[in-house]
């Protein structure tokens, strides 16, 4: 609706020129006064969301050494023992 307000108010006036009054009446839809206390918060709110974001991207990205390091060495134990097998039970042992 605040679209076709202002081009309302754009087409009243002469030769298309919207003026000022005109513009500030078809965007306000109404209200007597700017939400500048409720774009502050919602300004907070969203810096809130970007700096928990912030930390634990940093903190993720602190990890990824550790996490290589540890990739490295499982990759060099799997390569260093190809034929190693796993113990098989024997059923018909007796004690």
């Amino acid at each position: 609706m605040g679209y076709v307000a202002i081009q309302q108010a754009a087409e009243t006036n002469t030769g298309g020129q919207m003026i000022f009054a005109d513009f500030i009446s078809a965007v306000m839809n109404g209200r007597t006064e700017l939400p500048v206390s409720y774009r502050q918060k919602e300004q907070k709110a969203f810096a809130a969301g970007r700096y928990k974001l912030c930390d634990e991207y940093y903190s993720l990205k602190d990890e990824i050494p550790n996490m290589e390091a540890i990739r490295r060495s499982i990759k060099g134990l799997m390569k260093d023992e190809p034929n190693r097998t796993q113990p098989t039970h024997r059923q018909d042992v007796t004690l």
